[in-house]
């Protein structure tokens, strides 16, 4: 028995196959590794790449300036406006949003109509800015023009009817206030009709509502006050009742002179006599137009 160790190794790599000899610069080269990619698959790779990478970075930009956007956007809607005396702004019933910012920018009020347009968007109050006359104070940022407009907050005017005016003097006063809109109306209110009263209203209300107004509040006051008459009043009727306290009225302007005078007035009348009061000729001379 064979055992010596060459033959066992030449007996595998005999099985192998013949041994070919090598130079030494052949078997110091390195074996061929795994052959590169073609040119086509490599260059179609490499555009997916760019594609991906620019994609990438266009959306960190749009991110990045979104945000940048979003933050100057918020400080702009917060920061004190341009307007250094505030003004007055009138908002007209179905104005949109845009209409408002455009209109504000226009006279100064606010700095940027896009600004405000989108913060009033973004807060969700697109649809809850009300109608009305405003007054904006110095330096309002866009927020607070925005809070005002949602409170509805509007600039009240007054218009006062004083004692002893005739109807065609109270009406002339409604005539003349410029806040009010819609024409007078054709004929006069009865004489007595009128109320005296200081009314509160917003820009835009009518004269008619006005007029309506103060003869309602007339008619009430004198349906409560002859209902609690006294039963031996010498007066027929409601219509004396208001022509003596109308001369009443102008007899004395301190109140707490004209129940004295009222008495002094009924006296006349339960005795027959004249009542000689001086408003009563100046009205004969002069009628609704007053004493000139």
């Amino acid at each position: 028995m064979n055992t010596n160790p060459s033959d066992g190794e030449f007996g595998r790599q005999g099985a192998k196959g013949p041994i070919v000899p090598k130079t030494a610069a052949e078997a110091l080269r390195p074996e061929a590794g795994t052959p590169p990619p073609s040119k086509r698959s490599r260059a179609s790779r490499s555009q997916v790449v760019v594609f991906l990478n620019f994609f990438l970075s266009v959306a960190i930009l749009i991110v990045l300036a979104s945000g940048a956007a979003l933050y100057f956007g918020m400080q702009a809607f917060v920061e004190p406006g341009p307007s250094a005396n505030g003004d007055t702004f009138m908002i007209k019933p179905n104005t949109g949003v845009q209409e408002i910012a455009d209109q504000l920018e226009r006279r100064s009020l606010i700095s940027d109509a896009r600004i405000f347009r989108l913060g009033v968007r973004a807060t969700g109050n697109e649809s809850a800015l009300k109608a009305g006359e405003y007054a904006i104070k110095p330096h309002a940022s866009m927020r607070d023009i925005m809070e005002l407009f949602k409170s509805g907050k509007s600039v009240m005017y007054s218009l006062t009817i004083p004692e002893g005016l005739t109807v065609e003097q109270a009406l002339q006063r409604v005539a003349e206030q410029e806040a009010l809109t819609g024409d007078m109306p054709a004929s006069l209110p009865p004489e007595g009709s009128i109320a005296t009263d200081t009314l509160r209203f917003t820009r835009g209300a009518t004269r008619q509502q006005m007029i309506d107004k103060l003869v309602a509040d007339q008619k009430k006051l004198v349906e409560d006050v002859w209902s609690h008459r006294a039963p031996d009043l010498p007066i027929a009727n409601v219509d004396d009742f208001v022509t003596l306290a109308s001369i009443v009225e102008k007899e004395t302007g301190r109140s707490d002179e004209r129940s004295r005078v009222a008495a002094v007035f009924l006296n006349r009348l339960a005795k027959g006599m004249r009542l000689q009061s001086d408003p009563t000729i100046i009205y004969g001379l002069f009628g609704g137009k007053g004493k000139p």
